[in-house]
């Protein structure tokens, strides 16, 4: 359960028998910590998500700086050290197919 979201351990096939062990587990404390832990992945995303897009915005004539100093101490408050290095050091490609995972368990 700990590595679900890393596609280098947890294969296509291997995560949709996890969804549906998941949906019959009857510890209602693991369920939650499971559905809170999606729902911060798929929140981190769609910000991250929103704050590029602002970036390009920001390219074509206003001052980055700004929104990459909110972007930063946003995410900070959310998410713990290794969390964020683990995220940071993600493709774009990765960071998408952990918010896909994570939207199938919520």
């Amino acid at each position: 359960v700990r590595h679900m979201y890393l596609v280098d351990y947890v294969d296509k096939g291997t995560f949709a028998v996890m969804c549906d062990y998941l949906s019959g587990m009857k510890g209602q404390s693991c369920r939650d910590r499971i559905l809170e832990d999606a729902k911060r992945r798929a929140l981190r995303y769609k910000e991250w998500e929103k704050n590029k897009k602002e970036k390009e915005g920001a390219e074509e004539g206003s001052d980055e700086k700004d929104l990459t100093t909110a972007s930063s101490s946003s995410t900070l408050k959310n998410e713990d050290d290794d969390g964020e290095k683990q995220w940071s050091s993600m493709s774009d490609h990765d960071k998408r197919k952990e918010y896909k995972r994570a939207r199938r368990v919520i």
